[in-house]
Parts: structure tokens; sequence; C-alpha cells
């Protein structure tokens, strides 16, 4: 028995003669062995997972597969159903992820621990541990001063401003009302909103008044606009995903596979400008209305 990989082929003169089936029975059985413990054969035979970029990976539907897609450098865990966004791999991926815990914002400070930088007017305020039906422990606050806003954006000095490089953004929250005045903003742009305006660019969730939430790539007056069928009044996951095969960018909502996929934003309005990550952008109300968005989970993930 050796430690030596053979090729599997019919037997030459019809039956396997003694050394072919050492070398394709006992041989390439000891090779699968030391692949499966601990990868240890010295032969071309290696313990690989499946490899890709992110548009070709397969169809999930075989829980506990692993896909590396190689413009992404993530990976990719099939639950059965979808394709869970894992860890980020090697040097060239930078990732951010938050999950609103109560230490991640410094509740009503004008700059924010760690990532977040804040911008707060009239009664507006980054709430700690709101309770109740949003379930986060950081929500945005407007109050119920008319006018009051909140912002929370990710620090300049942090790097996680991206726009033109291969990404998955996935965004899970809610919100508590809606209202011909309330405006909301979530994902990448390349300025603090106000209301009740978009974003001067980038790509982002918005939601204005009563209708449901947009998906949309801005630049200047030139905009790419998609309805997610969704108003923000139940608990979801908005999920970008742009490939650097094309300048589009698909947008899925709650699971991040076909049966979950919205549609596809044009990316010739993708702006040449970097941006920011902008949670909660701005919200205003009147003055009977405490406008709030809580969020569960964000996470980035891109190639520098």
């Amino acid at each position: 028995m050796a430690d030596i990989w053979t090729p599997p082929s019919g037997p030459a003169a019809g039956v396997s003669s003694r050394s072919e089936m050492i070398s394709q029975r006992t041989d390439n059985i000891d090779v699968l062995s030391r692949v499966a413990d601990g990868d240890a054969s010295a032969s071309t035979i290696k313990h690989r997972h499946k490899t890709g970029t992110l548009a070709n990976r397969p169809t999930a539907g075989e829980a506990g597969r692993i896909y590396i897609p190689t413009d992404l450098h993530v990976m990719l865990i099939d639950d059965g159903t979808e394709w869970l966004i894992g860890p980020p791999l090697g040097p060239a991926c930078e990732a951010f992820d938050d999950d609103f815990v109560a230490t991640s914002v410094d509740a009503g400070a004008a700059e924010a621990f760690g990532f977040w930088a804040t911008g707060i007017a009239g009664s507006g305020a980054i709430a700690i541990s709101p309770g109740g039906a949003l379930r986060s422990e950081v929500q945005l606050r407007t109050g119920t001063t008319s006018g009051a806003t909140a912002v929370v954006q990710s620090k300049a000095d942090t790097g996680f401003q991206v726009m033109l490089n291969t990404f998955l953004l996935a965004m899970t929250f809610q919100v508590n009302a809606s209202a011909a005045n309330g405006a909301y903003t979530i994902g990448l742009a390349t300025s603090f909103p106000a209301y009740p305006g978009d974003p001067s660019g980038g790509l982002y969730v918005y939601k204005l008044g009563t209708g449901n939430f947009f998906a949309k790539i801005a630049n200047a007056s030139s905009r790419s606009t998609l309805d997610l069928g969704w108003d923000g009044l139940s608990w979801k996951t908005v999920i970008f995903e742009h490939d650097a095969g094309t300048p589009d960018v698909k947008v899925y909502l709650d699971t991040f596979n076909a049966a979950g996929l919205i549609g596809t934003l044009s990316g010739a309005n993708m702006p040449a400008t970097d941006a920011q990550l902008l949670l909660g952008g701005s919200a205003r109300n009147n003055t009977t209305t405490d406008f709030r968005l809580a969020w569960d989970d964000v996470r980035l993930r891109r190639v520098r």
C-alpha cells in the first residue's frame, strides 16, 4: 500500500490484474483516507472546497457545503435553503460586522463609540436597550419635536468607504411607524441625506412616507430604482450583491438565493466617489410620533 494516486480506469485485459487492483483500489483508498484525515496525502489529491466567482455559485440546497468566491474572499455556507455569508478570508478582503449591542453606539453623544459617528438635531437620539417589539439593543429615534433628525454613519477614518469594489452588504432592520412625515435611508451613501431627500449619491434603501422601501443607485440627479414590496414594519434582511463582472447590483430580501431575489439595479448610475456606510440616514416626525429605526445585524464584505 502506497500514498500514490492512480486515476481509475478499466482493466487493460478485461480482467483486473493484481497490480491494477493494488494501484486503483488499495493505494487509492489509502490516498483518500489521508486526504480526509488532516489532508496528509503527498499525492496531487487534496481536500478542496468548490471555488469560482460569486455570480457562478451553485444553487443552494445541499446543507453543509462550502463555496469560496474568488472575487470576494469570503466563505459561503449552504444551510440547505440559501447561502449564508461566512467569515472573510485573507488580507484582500475587509469586513465590517455589528450586531448593535449596547457598546456599539454612545447614546445621544455627538461622536459615537468606535466605528460610528452620529448627527443629531432637535429631540433626535441614539437609544440604548429600547426593548419591546424592536429587538435590537440600539435604535435611531427622532423624539417628538417637529423637524428632529438622527443619523448614524461610519467614521471616515475607519476606512469603510466603498462603492466601485466587489462587495456584499447585508442589513437586518425594522421601522416602527409608517406615516407621511417619516423618512429613512440605509446603506452606502456619499453624503448625509437631508429630509426629505435622498443622499446625493450611493447605493441604499430609502423610504419616505407610508409606502414601501426602495433600493436605489444614485449619482446626482440620476437614479436606478427598485421597489422592494416591503414597508419596513417587520424584521427583514436586505442584501446587496455587487460582483466584479458587472456594474449592476442584485438585491435580495431575506434569503440569499433565487427565491429571495427581488431584482437587479442598473449600475449605469454608480457614482465614482466612494461611499460611507450609512445606517439610519435621517428621520423626521411631527409632534406626536416618535419615529424609530432599529438594526439587528449589519455585515459588509468588500475587496480592496
